[in-house]
């Protein structure tokens, strides 16, 4: 099982720039599936992100293996990308989970678990919001299925409980920083398997169920996102779906400020807002009660210490308060507290407020009906026996201009129940999206899940680890993977180094100067001048050369005492060289972005195909996503300078041939992008590499075409000029030349790909960056962009 997601244009990646991966020694088709009791592999716990790290590319590598293990039907979604895996894996906090690798070292499963955290203000858990299920695929065209409900029931919080739970636990935190946290809700952020998913969660959740509570973590629930493919798996699990929203801020809100002081309060908690300063003449302290402006937390109160002594054990204890959510709220205030600290009389804290939230009157989520082309609200309401004002007023604040009789779309969603039910406006989550991301209003909502952990005692025993063949071991380092790469380097001399004298002129120099004053015309360095002077010193007499020679010699004498100088401090240098680190310099290598490659003969795989394009480029990971390139005919005379050059386009996206591998294997070779679309599946390329020729033809010239090819022109090379997201201006001009005169050959069928779309998955890091002018690749567009943090999976129990 696999899962991820591609991130949607605008998603920013927030990590930091980490080393290149290690590519494995191994083929991933030749792991072999896990078994159900882990027989024959080995359990690794890991407690540290960096072990995650060192395998990063087996991880990469394993879900896309996953993906083409799965059934085609099934597995609708995109495998894991390195991207989010990379982010995930350094923005997380904690960051723990178990791996599973078989007796050689090959990785067969991977989980990693933390502490949810949303960078959304306004968010909230809301399952009966009108909003929350809107894009749910349990929804029916069918009037039955909306009136009796599908025949495949999802497991749903269709009542509401347990989004009211999940909303009433503590959260704290800088959106623009660290995140909000909500230390009661672990997170499954990553998962990947071949055969033992269903294992790797469950030992997740008895770990969780017996871990011992800090003030980071006390964990009584468990969330995740899921795609359509991996909600069974996550619901014979136990997992259910839960409705979770963001309130759309008005533009007054948006232009105010770019950090706006709070939050919109939901409709039915009153506190969901920023800490606001106290007032001066508040008996309480300011400095110590008062958080900063941007900080989001859940309804709080104060407390005053009224006795000394008193702990915050005995202050949980008289407020029926957990401690560790007192701990949680205070230890940026107070960084030694613990649930035992004595504390002074007039100390105030921060308490959680326990606020019951009002029960909604709607009993379970709104039914939604999709529209076919040309339905009106007027005939869904008579088909679902309901009032036809009642339809249109419940629906006009998401559809302004809707009428009774205004014909729809097909695909647009009416809601057809709790039609009193007036709701604030809001949008479905996104998970893993962050403030300054420019894609949350469009991305494709999270399928939110979440599991209520059942905490035990040390006393109860393990069922899931005593269930498994082999010891749960501690980590140990891969041994299947290459070296990391190491980035060129060069020696160069030191700065400081004596500069040598100029050297004496040559007689032929002193002659060629001699004429230039004599004959002023000579000056300008064309070739004929400079023909003209070679042939004026062929054909000078050997005495006048002889003259020449002598002049020279006389006027090197004067060189030889600078030049003996020169040595004498050169060498002295040298010596002082010796005694000093030699000057390393770190050579640029060369962008592969919007690049045709291919595969040096040492690579692990790919042999298969002679070129491949580069979708995606990690610089600092050093890692590239490619497409197989394949021939398909060739030009004809209406590409004047490729006529008769082989025609290369990217194989089918459907085929599943693109490859996960190490930029060091990667050999960038000429090629001309010439029909300058966004399309990369589009796109037709000439390669220009010296091992491509020009395909033969048997059909003579004609006389026309004879009379007009001129002498071979220079070739002048221009990169094509697209980009994924906003094209940037190229800098410099560029030379018009009148394109030369072609051969005509024949030219065969074309034979067109079906039309397909796939997106380029890039990501904005904060270094390496690139230069202005540096082209991205074009867009493979019709891959359905998911959600910045949405997860794929594909089952392979």
């Amino acid at each position: 099982m696999a899962e991820g997601n591609v991130p949607v244009p605008g998603w920013n990646a927030h990590r930091r720039p980490q080393s290149p991966l290690r590519q494995p020694q191994y083929l991933m088709k030749d792991v072999p599936k896990c078994a159900r009791d882990c027989s024959g592999s080995q359990v690794q716990e890991i407690r540290d992100r960096d072990h995650f790290k060192e395998a990063m590319a087996e991880m990469v590598l394993l879900c896309t293996e996953a993906m083409r293990r799965s059934d085609v039907n099934r597995c609708s979604s995109k495998p894991l990308s390195l991207e989010y895996i990379a982010d995930r894996l350094d923005v997380d906090d904690p960051c723990f989970g178990y791996v599973i690798r078989s007796k050689e070292g090959m990785l067969q499963g991977f989980i990693t678990v933390t502490t949810f955290t949303n960078w959304q203000r306004s968010f909230r858990w809301d399952s009966l919001h009108e909003i929350a299920f809107y894009y749910d695929d349990s929804d029916s065209e069918d009037e039955d299925d909306v009136i009796k409900g599908p025949q495949k029931q999802r497991k749903v919080d269709r009542d509401g409980s347990l989004a009211r739970e999940l909303q009433q636990t503590v959260r704290l935190g800088d959106p623009y920083n660290e995140g909000i946290v909500w230390p009661r809700i672990a997170e499954i952020s990553l998962l990947g398997a071949l055969g033992c998913g269903r294992k790797l969660v469950q030992l997740v959740v008895e770990q969780l169920e017996f871990q011992k509570a800090t003030g980071n973590a006390n964990y009584d629930y468990i969330a995740l996102q899921a795609t359509d493919n991996s909600i069974p798996f996550y619901e014979s699990l136990g997992f259910v779906r839960v409705g979770a929203v963001t309130v759309q801020s008005s533009p007054s809100q948006t232009e105010s400020s770019e950090r706006p002081v709070s939050p919109v309060t939901t409709c039915t908690e009153p506190s969901a807002a920023s800490a606001q300063p106290l007032p001066p003449t508040s008996p309480e302290k300011p400095e110590t009660l008062a958080l900063p402006y941007d900080i989001v937390s859940s309804p709080l109160q104060s407390y005053e210490v009224a006795k000394p002594g008193e702990t915050p054990t005995m202050i949980a204890k008289q407020k029926d308060l957990s401690v560790w959510d007192i701990i949680f709220l205070n230890k940026d205030i107070y960084k030694d507290i613990t649930p035992s600290s004595r504390l002074m009389k007039g100390t105030m804290l921060h308490l959680p407020q326990q606020n019951q939230l009002p029960q909604s009157k709607a009993i379970e989520p709104a039914k939604w009906f999709v529209a076919k082309e040309n339905d009106t609200p007027k005939k869904i309401a008579k088909k679902f026996s309901l009032p036809c004002r009642k339809l249109v007023d419940a629906n006009r604040h998401r559809l302004p201009e809707l009428m009774a009789t205004s014909r729809l779309k097909a695909g647009t969603r009416i809601k057809i129940s709790n039609l009193d039910q007036q709701d604030d406006l809001c949008t479905p989550y996104c998970h893993w999206s962050f403030p300054d991301d420019s894609s949350v209003e469009g991305g494709e909502p999270s399928y939110m899940m979440v599991y209520k952990l059942d905490r035990k005692t040390a006393r109860t025993p393990r069922e899931v680890r005593s269930s498994l063949a082999v010891p749960v071991q501690q980590y140990s380092p891969a041994p299947l993977l290459h070296p990391a790469p190491k980035p060129k380097t060069k020696v160069v001399p030191h700065k400081d180094a004596p500069k040598p004298p100029p050297q004496g002129p040559k007689a032929v120099d002193i002659f060629k100067n001699h004429l230039r004053d004599l004959y002023p015309e000579l000056k300008t360095p064309t070739k004929a001048n400079i023909a003209e002077l070679n042939e004026r010193w062929r054909n000078l007499p050997q005495a006048k050369k002889d003259r020449y020679a002598a002049v020279a010699k006389q006027t090197r004498k004067y060189n030889d005492e600078a030049q003996r100088k020169y040595q004498k401090e050169y060498k002295q240098w040298e010596e002082d060289c010796k005694n000093r680190d030699p000057v390393v310099v770190v050579e640029k290598e060369a962008s592969l972005f919007n690049k045709v490659i291919k595969l040096r003969e040492d690579a692990p795989e790919g042999q298969e195909y002679s070129y491949w394009f580069v979708l995606t480029y990690i610089p600092d990971l050093k890692w590239c996503h490619l497409a197989p390139m394949v021939k398909e005919g060739i030009f004809g005379p209406e590409r004047k300078r490729s006529a008769g050059r082989t025609r290369w386009r990217l194989v089918e996206e459907k085929l599943g041939r693109e490859l996960d591998i190490s930029s060091v294997y990667c050999i960038p070779v000429r090629s001309k992008a010439l029909k300058k679309t966004a399309d990369a599946d589009k796109e037709e390329w000439d390669i220009l590499d010296d091992s491509e020729k020009p395909e033969k033809t048997d059909e003579a010239p004609s006389e026309t075409q004879a009379q007009t090819a001129g002498p071979p022109r220079r070739i002048i090379r221009k990169q094509p000029i697209r980009a994924r997201s906003a094209i940037k201006p190229m800098g410099g001009k560029l030379a018009v030349v009148k394109p030369k005169s072609t051969l005509v050959s024949p030219v065969s069928p074309r034979q067109f790909t079906p039309s397909r779309k796939r997106s380029r998955e890039t990501a904005m890091i904060a270094t390496p960056k690139h230069k202005d002018n540096e082209d991205m690749a074009p867009a493979r567009k019709a891959r359905t962009l998911n959600n910045a943090g949405a997860r794929r999976c594909a089952l392979q129990l």
